[in-house]
């Protein structure tokens, strides 16, 4: 038992951004799957209205994916991911329920011909239907991804927040969130923070603060 649990703090960090994708890949897809077909509102205001729709940002969008596994690069005390995974869980948690007991749904402005980029966010349509709207998880996790990383290293930090910053315009810009999504986002991230970084929860992880 001893030489497995070794084993297993040896590559911790790995075993933390799998449970994390497992995390992700069942919860926010079996989320979208689930209300495909039900009744779901729209969030969009005048602002949303007034924000063109521009396919070359899809480059920019996909960043979110590899980016909110930056903190098992960048954050090399163990304690630290175990803090951070507990953060990516909570927000993960919250995001998936509300898309559950509240579905907003995004509806999609036909593709333009030949749009630089068409072909990307099409195939991203396709996987992702248009749910799972409010709170815009790429916000989310892309956020406590900067917020996780910049004590750990902070030029790093700052990096993925700015890239995270673009991330969430980028969300807008392709007809994936409103800009209430985005806000909602920003808020996921922080309170998961904050209660990943709250005492108890510390303790239980044997964590550090984020």
């Amino acid at each position: 038992m001893r030489a497995v649990k070794r084993r297993y703090l040896r590559h911790e960090k790995l075993w933390l951004s799998l449970a994390g994708l497992a995390e992700y890949l069942l919860g926010y897809f079996g989320a979208n799957a689930f209300t495909v077909g039900r009744q779901a509102a729209t969030l969009e205001t005048e602002l949303d209205r007034m924000i063109p729709f521009v396919v070359p940002w899809v480059f920019v969008y996909s960043l979110a994916y590899p980016l909110c596994f930056a903190p098992a690069v960048f954050v090399a005390d163990p304690r630290r991911c175990r803090t951070v995974f507990v953060a990516f869980t909570l927000a993960m948690t919250m995001g998936v329920f509300t898309f559950v007991v509240y579905p907003v749904v995004m509806p999609r402005p036909p593709l333009p011909e030949n749009a630089t980029g068409g072909g990307l966010l099409a195939l991203t349509w396709s996987i992702d239907k248009p749910y799972n709207c409010f709170p815009s998880l790429h916000v989310a996790l892309d956020t406590l991804a900067a917020l996780a990383t910049y004590p750990s290293n902070p030029k790093a930090g700052l990096a993925v927040g700015i890239v995270a910053v673009l991330i969430s315009l980028s969300t807008m810009f392709v007809k994936q969130h409103y800009w209430l999504d985005v806000v909602s986002g920003f808020a996921v991230a922080v309170i998961a923070v904050r209660a990943a970084n709250s005492r108890t929860l510390r303790k239980r992880v044997r964590g550090r603060a984020l």
